[in-house]
């Protein structure tokens, strides 16, 4: 069986109509013979099963008729064997195993043909849905209250672990596929409240969850916010969810009724406490805490709209302070409230959350259990994320801050960096909120930041969060002038490169300049000496003296920013041998254009260079020519788009702001193929235009071409007029095979040529059609949406959807993340123009030209239809 199941992974759609029959009738009758095999061999049948189903799926989404032929007869046979056998008891002829290779087949049939298995589907839900509450019972016997887990002890001849686990979270899986599809949620309506009412159920905390937790901070929250493990509890979390986000109103009603009836039960346990059950009162209580605090977000909208037929303030109040206040209740009951009260804080009347900040800042004290403690900060941070500057709450929350800092900064102490990123998260919203009592504690806070960020700047996330408090002291007047004279030196001495030490931890160089950054960009004007005089040279040799990427590229975005924010101080610095800080700047933009370096050091010196030329390219003098020059050198050898991109944008930024200029330069500098550097420059960018990245830099280019084109137009400049470029690909005849390398090298694709002028009109009809096609995308999501069910029936495989891509690469007129803070680019009206209306008035403008008609000849179809759209008669 272990060959078989190789064998048919490996067929393919030409092999299936020959073998895949009589496999699967093979299957049938080993699946269906319990008597003659063993329950591993028929679990194997059934894996063959759905690997010959998916395959026949796939190739019948383009082979019409194949899934009839092939698939469709021996289907209800398995269902009706499927239903028969999840419900024989567990023994000689069934287990756990066995159940969930056959719960992955329903899966499997639900998921690749819906269409063949929608009217055999109410049939099979109910021997699911025994299989589930029979597994309910298990589980709690077993895993949530037993000493250990009896179940771990089986493996099938894979090594994978043979227990209910498994088949607990396939039919999870299961559950999930049918909502996700409409045309079959209507099933699990009469289910619902008891599909939530077992989710709490298993996503209790087990016996041996709570030791690894009790002795293991850092796991707790590693499986408190589901990082890396996966089991039950977080399987049964994300299902919960779907339901949530799919069944909103149903959902929410069923979930909070299903709470209630639990809570209730939960009182009865508690007062007889004899057995297993004695702990199962509380593990249920927090579970159904852990399930309201996952649906939040729609209990909130639902409560803040008068619809949620639930008093979620008095549950609050009375059951979850209840329980705070409860000597009885357990450590990681009492972290799940105030968990549950800090996710609520945004509805809460400040009574409610004065108690439950009282009790979460009680939390945080030394002689609490680490849960506790865990989970006051997470309280903490939600309450400060909820609240605004004139809410009640953070008034509430300045009354404790005192208590609140002494109790992180004694968690700290911790060696957990998953504990110590939650601490770091919390101050960084503190410390922006509370800019008055940030001050008083300045000389704890920065110390504490800068030596985490020391010893952890390695890690991503607590980098992340270091920047983001140095970034609020910055912006804090009473603590930059400290954190800069606590701060540079360290930086400084992280930057120093001597000949012992320049191959060593190069990357502690990046991270300080990256950091050196935050200062610069976030410090008022004009900056500090201690920026300028020694950060500035310091930070400048640093770059100089490295070869590393990360260095180079991290370096030329803190030398754009010192130009950005205060140009003037940073190009009259002058150092003791009397170079002056503009000196350093073109060694280093010299040093990042290099032929020789490494392409990627040039990926964003093309935002370098616009700068620097932006803000003093009067001081530049000729050493702007070199500069361009330099750019033209370092493009001949580029090959990869971002690096181009980058470099392309220098010129069309120069075009956008000193059009005569740039045109006579590259006009009159020879191009590395015997023509001009203007032929090269626009040959490689119309090439690459459709291609940029970033909304931003399409605008810019975009916009720059179309003062090309219509310059061009007008002036019947001969520098433009000769040149030519590639146009469209030549299409001979359709090609019935596949086009080999060795075919694609002896017979090339071939292109029309076109003038350059030609070329630029075609791209600017492309930008605009990206733009019109993301707009009609985002009109017609809702209507997609309502309309999955119609296509999911046929939709096997994904062929590929081109709107992907031109939502990726452009479209509205947001800009990516990184963007929206950089001052230099919102001072840009470019930024803020609705392209897509500039390119409707350029194109009917350039309509009405009388060379218009000579352009439009050289256009392809979906070129013109774009015309036609925006009311231009394009027609010949």
């Amino acid at each position: 069986m272990r060959v078989l199941t190789e064998f048919s992974r490996d067929l393919t759609d030409a092999q299936l109509p020959n073998v895949g029959p009589v496999i699967l009738q093979e299957m049938y009758r080993i699946f269906q013979n319990e008597n003659q095999y063993s329950i591993r061999t028929r679990g194997r049948a059934i894996e063959i099963f759905i690997t010959i189903t998916t395959l026949v799926a796939h190739t019948g989404a383009y082979e019409k008729g194949f899934i009839d032929q092939y698939l469709q007869p021996i289907i209800p046979m398995f269902c009706e064997k499927f239903v028969e056998c999840l419900r024989v008891p567990n023994g000689p002829t069934s287990d756990c195993g066995f159940k969930t290779d056959i719960i992955k087949a329903i899966n499997c049939l639900v998921t690749k043909l819906p269409k063949y298995i929608s009217d055999l589907l109410p049939q099979m839900l109910p021997p699911v849905w025994e299989t589930l509450c029979q597994s309910a019972k298990t589980y709690q016997e077993i895993t949530v209250n037993a000493d250990e887990d009896v179940d771990d002890k089986e493996v099938d001849s894979d090594g994978e672990i043979i227990n209910s686990n498994s088949l607990i979270i396939a039919i999870f899986e299961f559950v999930q596929t049918i909502v996700d599809r409409k045309k079959f949620t209507n099933l699990l309506d009469n289910m619902l409240p008891e599909i939530i009412y077992y989710l709490i159920i298993f996503m209790q905390i087990t016996v041996e969850q709570i030791q690894q937790w009790t002795t293991n901070p850092n796991q707790f929250v590693e499986d408190d916010e589901c990082t890396f493990d996966y089991n039950v509890r977080i399987s049964a979390q994300e299902l919960l969810m779907v339901l949530i986000c799919h069944l909103e109103d149903k959902a929410v009603h069923a979930l909070c009724d299903v709470v209630t009836r639990h809570i209730e039960a939960t009182k009865a346990l508690q007062a007889n406490g004899d057995g297993n059950n004695s702990e199962s009162w509380w593990k249920l209580r927090e579970s159904s805490l852990l399930a309201l605090s996952l649906s939040k977000n729609i209990v909130v909208e639902k409560q803040q709209a008068g619809v949620l037929q639930f008093d979620i303030i008095r549950f609050l109040d009375t059951v979850v302070l209840g329980m705070l206040n409860d000597s009885g209740s357990p450590p990681l009951l009492l972290g799940r409230c105030l968990c549950c009260g800090g996710r609520y804080a945004k509805i809460m009347p400040p009574e409610v959350s004065s108690r439950f900040l009282e009790a979460t800042v009680n939390g945080l004290q030394e002689n609490q259990p680490p849960c506790i403690r865990i989970s006051a900060v997470k309280a903490i941070y939600w309450f400060s994320e909820t609240s605004t500057g004139k809410d009640p709450i953070v008034n509430i929350i300045r009354c404790h801050m005192p208590n609140i800092f002494q109790g992180l900064f004694n968690l700290v102490s911790q060696p957990s960096t998953d504990v110590l990123t939650l601490v770091m998260e919390t101050f960084q919203i503190l410390v922006w909120q509370h800019k008055e009592f940030t001050a008083s504690v300045e000389n704890k806070i920065c110390p504490l930041t800068i030596a985490v960020f020391v010893k952890f700047h390695s890690d991503p996330a607590i980098l992340d969060i270091c920047q983001d408090i140095f970034k609020d002291l910055t912006q804090n007047p009473s603590c930059i002038e400290p954190l800069q004279t606590r701060l540079i030196p360290t930086l400084t001495s992280m930057m120093t490169i001597s000949p012992m030490n320049k191959l060593k931890d190069e990357g502690s160089r990046a991270v300080a300049l990256d950091v050196l950054k935050v200062l610069v960009q976030y410090s008022p004007t004009p900056l500090s000496n201690t920026l300028v005089e020694t950060a500035f040279p310091t930070a400048c040799h640093c770059i100089l003296n490295s070869d590393d990427n990360a260095t180079l590229q991290n370096g030329g975005e803190l030398i754009r920013t010192y130009l950005s924010v205060s140009a003037q101080q940073v190009i009259t610095h002058r150092d003791n041998e009397g170079q002056t800080g503009l000196q350093y700047i073109l060694q280093i933009i010299a040093q990042l254009l290099n032929p020789q370096s490494c392409e990627f050091t040039a990926a964003f010196v093309g935002r370098l260079v616009t700068t620097l030329i932006r803000n003093v390219g009067d001081s530049l003098g000729e050493n702007l020519d070199l500069l361009l020059k330099a750019v033209l050198s370092k493009m001949q050898s580029a090959e990869k788009l971002i690096v181009m991109q980058s470099l392309l944008m220098i010129y069309a930024h120069l075009i956008n702001t000193q059009f005569d200029a740039v045109l006579n330069f590259l006009s009159t500098v020879p191009g590395p193929t015997g023509q001009s550097a203007l032929a090269f420059v626009l040959s490689e960018w119309v090439s690459r235009q459709h291609l940029f990245l970033g909304r931003y830099d399409r605008k810019v280019g975009t916009i720059a071409l179309c003062k090309i084109l219509e310059y061009g137009v007008t002036h019947g400049d001969s520098r433009l007029d000769e040149i030519t470029v590639k146009g469209d690909m030549i299409i001979s005849g359709i090609e019935d095979r596949v086009r080999t390398r060795s075919k694609a090298e002896s017979q090339p694709y071939e292109w029309t040529t076109v003038p350059v002028l030609v070329k630029i009109f075609k791209v600017i009809i492309n930008e605009l059609s990206n733009d019109i096609e993301v707009v009609s995308a985002s009109q017609d999501t809702d209507i997609s949406d309502d309309e999955d069910d119609e296509e999911e029936d046929d939709e096997l495989i994904d062929p590929g959807n081109e709107s992907g891509i031109t939502l990726q690469f452009g479209g509205t007129d947001e800009d990516n993340d990184d963007d929206e803070e950089d001052p230099e680019l919102l001072r840009d009206s470019i930024y803020h123009l609705n392209l897509g209306q500039y390119l409707r008035d350029f194109l009917l403008n350039f309509s009405t030209h009388h060379c218009f008609r000579m352009y439009i000849q050289h256009l392809n179809v979906p070129e013109l239809k774009v015309l036609n759209n925006i009311n231009i008669n394009a027609l010949m």
